[in-house]
């Protein structure tokens, strides 16, 4: 399934009338988060940013379980994956 969205990356930013909100990267304002939630703004924003990465690790790491010759498939997967889960996590 391939969606359209706004242009990744997605962040939090301030708004008039001290409402925090969602931008993507040409500063077009999505929308705006719960007053007073900010970390809110900034989790929808970590999710939506970390998505591909970690859909992509997914995917790699079942084409390699489910391979006949694991071995071969599996060079760089457990990288991949630390990366995408640290990014996830807002470690990145």
């Amino acid at each position: 399934m391939t969606t359209k969205h706004s242009p990744l990356p997605w962040r939090h930013v301030g708004t008039d009338g001290g409402w925090d909100g969602i931008a993507d990267r040409d500063n077009s304002l999505l929308f705006k988060c719960a007053y007073n939630e900010p970390s809110n703004c900034d989790f929808v924003a970590l999710a939506v940013n970390s998505h591909a990465d970690l859909l992509a690790a997914c995917k790699d790491a079942l084409e390699f379980i489910e391979s006949p010759t694991p071995a071969k498939s599996g060079i760089g997967i457990e990288a991949k994956l630390k990366e995408a889960i640290e990014r996830a996590e807002g470690k990145q």
